[in-house]
């Protein structure tokens, strides 16, 4: 019996996606989106970004691979030990889809973004594991005008909040409780300087 060839297949990279009635990828490629974050959530995000075809993507993390990231981020490898985590994140998200843009902004996120660079995209995604990352995002987006989306994993939960400074809604400071503003304040000294104190680990898993 022959065998089926199928020759000359010019199948689109977005193909599937254009099944859909009501998609526009064409929005997707000209939107812009920071993520603050490259450790397990950021990667899981930056992976979807790429593979969704957005096509500007900033992310920002001060952080070095470590071995304890290679059981929950997809974009590491064990040669990547010791090297920025966004410049590890940025080559291995253009391999998976070499179409789009990403800068990298190896740097802290109080240090690292004006209010001009956050203003520049359309809607920031927190993939951090801190009150006060999350406290620093929330300042910058809403000095910026700029929407965005909180994203926090535990031991087998995850969670979800959106914030809008378009609207009269809640912000994430609004939500932050009286314990949570002690664990912050401990970080930084009267004058407003950070303390030289370890971050506590989170456990967590790859299914989280």
């Amino acid at each position: 019996m022959d065998s089926f060839v199928i020759t000359e297949v010019q199948e689109s990279r977005y193909d599937r996606h254009h099944l859909i009635d009501w998609w526009e990828q064409n929005t997707l490629k000209g939107s812009k989106v920071l993520v603050a974050g490259a450790g397990a959530l950021g990667n899981e995000v930056l992976k979807n970004l790429a593979l969704l075809g957005v096509g500007n993507i900033t992310v920002i993390d001060f952080d070095t691979v470590s071995v304890t990231n290679l059981t929950r981020s997809v974009l590491f490898r064990e040669s990547d030990i010791g090297l920025p985590k966004v410049e590890v994140a940025r080559q291995r998200v253009l391999e998976i889809n070499p179409e789009i843009q990403i800068q990298a902004i190896h740097s802290d996120l109080e240090f690292g973004l004006g209010i001009g660079d956050v203003r520049a995209h359309d809607v920031i995604i927190g993939c951090l594991d801190s009150v006060n990352a999350r406290y620093c995002i929330n300042q910058l987006a809403y000095r910026a005008g700029i929407p965005w989306i909180n994203g926090g994993i535990g031991v087998a939960e995850g969670e979800v909040s959106f914030f809008d400074p378009n609207t009269e809604a809640a912000c994430y400071e609004c939500s932050i409780s009286n314990q949570m503003w002690e664990r912050r304040n401990q970080r930084y000294s009267c004058q407003g300087l950070k303390r030289n104190i370890p971050d506590v680990a989170m456990p967590t898993t790859a299914p989280a």
